[in-house]
């Protein structure tokens, strides 16, 4: 009984913000920036930002919650970020700690990401087309890494963090599908019957379409549906009521016109 509840208090953590990816944005933008503020309120209280090493446990925490929220809400930067810049790492450590950590996190994604359905073929499509792009930016990264001084390393990303801050807090980004985060778009989570998620499954296997698209063209169909529904079944208990004038065929015919 124990453990079935911790399931279901793992369950819900992960739905709440799963359907309210805003909070835990605005959250980690929060976090962000007011460890930024702190850092320069130390420099200029004392003159400087001091070197410090935080504890294992402070890494274990950090890199949980980088993967939690990199999986939520694709924001796992700014956890590992505030982990890494009070050490004032040498700025080749800094970035290959980054990559070396990121690209750990994507793969431990892989899995559940297959499972959900979010891999098909325009994804892939998608993935070639910007392969070349990517290549060109690791190649600019390692140029300006070799041209940047560890002082002015450390200030760019302090100040990338304070602008993650800020659009993680206004919530100001693009999101994948070309549209303002800011429009406050819903992401919900639902339990299917295994019948409805097997033919759930066949059609995104017979149309190449994510699971996603399908559900939600399946919503806004429905939801018309159920709008008449309940709109019309709301008019005939108001008229069984007699909250409603009725008209007879004679009586409508003449109001429009129609009795000749």
């Amino acid at each position: 009984a124990r453990f079935r509840l911790g399931n279901r208090r793992r369950g819900f953590f992960f739905g709440y913000f799963s359907q309210h990816e805003r909070v835990l944005e605005v959250g980690l933008g929060c976090l962000a920036l007011l460890f930024v503020a702190f850092q320069f309120g130390r420099v200029a209280l004392v003159g400087m930002v001091q070197k410090q090493r935080p504890g294992p446990l402070a890494g274990v925490l950090m890199g949980a919650v980088s993967g939690f929220t990199s999986t939520i809400a694709h924001a796992g930067a700014p956890p590992v970020v505030i982990y890494l810049l009070p050490q004032q790492l040498p700025r080749r450590v800094f970035v290959g700690t980054t990559v070396v950590f990121f690209a750990a996190l994507n793969v431990l994604k892989l899995p559940p990401y297959w499972g959900l359905g979010l891999f098909h073929a325009d994804i892939f499509k998608t993935m070639l087309l910007l392969a070349p792009l990517a290549y060109a930016g690791v190649k600019l990264g390692v140029f300006l890494n070799q041209r940047f001084s560890d002082v002015w390393f450390n200030r760019v990303v302090y100040g990338m963090l304070l602008a993650t801050a800020v659009q993680l807090i206004t919530g100001r980004g693009i999101s994948t599908d070309g549209q303002q985060k800011g429009d406050q778009s819903m992401s919900i989570s639902i339990q299917l019957p295994s019948d409805a998620e097997q033919r759930l499954d066949f059609l995104v296997a017979q149309t190449g379409r994510t699971k996603d698209g399908c559900l939600r063209e399946i919503i806004e169909r429905g939801l018309e549906d159920m709008e008449d529904y309940y709109l019309a079944a709301e008019v005939l208990q108001r008229v069984r009521n007699g909250e409603e004038q009725i008209y007879s065929t004679a009586e409508a015919k003449k109001a429009l016109g129609l009795d000749d």
